[in-house]
């Protein structure tokens, strides 16, 4: 007849439970270097557009700048026809230059002429700029 030691097989059931353990270990490590590799691949899509955005936002700071020097060269010309106009009200005041308007379609139109009292030349003056159409 057999016998059995009964430490022997508790000890070899103790040893086997330990490997099963260290197994289940194993297979959580797996799993979470698993997640760790979609997170690493969510963050760098994200870093991605993100320096996508980045270089939206500085291309639209370029042009930005662009039209605020623009803008700045017809109001400091603006402000150079009103001096010549304070400086002498006799003198004939050139017409403003104008580039293309502001929608790109490249209009030139030029605003009109103010006659010495203010007018256009078009009709009864106000002394406003504007003319007196009754």
């Amino acid at each position: 007849m057999l016998t059995v030691d009964s430490r022997a097989v508790e000890a070899a059931l103790s040893r086997v439970r330990a490997r099963l353990a260290r197994l289940n270990v194993f297979t959580r490590l797996t799993t979470l270097e698993d997640r760790m590799s979609q997170i690493d691949a969510a963050l760098a899509e994200l870093n991605d557009a993100t320096n996508e955005v980045a270089a939206d936002l500085d291309a639209l700071e370029a042009q930005v700048a662009e039209i605020d020097s623009a803008t700045a060269g017809k109001i400091r010309a603006a402000a150079d026809r009103l001096r010549g106009l304070a400086a002498d009200p006799e003198q004939p005041v050139p017409p403003a230059e104008t580039g293309p308007d502001s929608e790109g379609t490249g209009s030139t139109d030029q605003a009109p002429a103010l006659d010495s009292d203010g007018g256009t030349g078009d009709g009864p003056s106000t002394g406003t700029g504007e003319t007196n159409q009754s």
